[in-house]
């Protein structure tokens, strides 16, 4: 898979930085982080679900640090209905290395 990123820019409003963080995107590959991580995740998956942006992967990185936020998911909101059961099928887990390679190419 090749990689090209032909413009860097350096964004100084945080909404800007929002729109383009969805803009061009074809999928998130979403590290460990701290609240600013949290933060662009569900605001992916709160659009994707409003239909605001089209679906696409969202692999979180390291299933032991998503392991907490994953529960509290399942435990308080949607067994609330405050999200569709749909958003889980947006997010893949990276555990193994080819395996998840592999998804992520075939998932886009």
């Amino acid at each position: 898979m090749q990689c090209i990123c032909n413009q860097i820019s350096h964004l100084q409003a945080l909404f800007v930085r929002k729109v383009m963080l969805v803009k061009y995107a074809i999928a998130f590959v979403i590290m460990p982080g701290g609240m600013g991580t949290m933060d662009e995740l569900t605001e992916v998956l709160t659009l994707m679900q409003t239909h605001k942006i089209k679906p696409f992967p969202v692999i979180l990185y390291d299933s032991k640090f998503w392991k907490g936020f994953l529960e509290w998911m399942r435990g308080s909101v949607l067994t609330r209905d405050y999200v569709s059961e749909k958003i889980s099928i947006y997010c893949g887990f990276a555990m193994t290395n080819q395996r998840d390679r592999n998804w992520f190419r075939n998932g886009i």
